[in-house]
């Protein structure tokens, strides 16, 4: 869309090639992206950037993603949308991500064009 500021999108995951291959694809489809490689600096960058969504790894060093997720939650300025991914087979972590409010839940390997959906989904307003 002419004019509209581009989404941004935090992407977390300690692996870094995970996270540019997720930056490649959503810089292709216009989004602007942000890094973080741990739950801390996921934590910061939240808090700093207002990100309108967070692509989040569930299991990373420095605070895992439902550890991330609770303070998302508790965030006085709104809740940002959080699509979750992990290689975690745990019935019971995909369980805790939908009670935390997950807008999405994937796990690795993810279908990219089932991913993109849900995180079109799950963007607040129009893109």
């Amino acid at each position: 869309m002419k004019g509209t500021k581009a989404k941004t999108i935090l992407v977390v995951d300690d692996e870094p090639d995970i996270v540019q291959a997720l930056e490649t694809r959503l810089n292709s489809r216009g989004f602007r992206v942000l890094r973080a490689y741990d739950g801390a600096q996921a934590t910061a960058r939240i808090q700093k950037e207002r990100p309108d969504l967070v692509l989040l790894d569930i299991h990373l060093p420095g605070g895992d993603g439902l550890t991330v997720m609770r303070r998302n939650g508790s965030s006085p300025k709104g809740r940002i949308p959080v699509v979750a991914m992990t290689a975690d087979p745990s019935w019971t972590t995909e369980r805790s991500c939908h009670e935390l409010g997950c807008a999405g839940f994937f796990r690795k390997p993810y279908e990219p064009n089932r991913l993109f959906e849900a995180i079109e989904r799950a963007l607040p307003g129009d893109r």
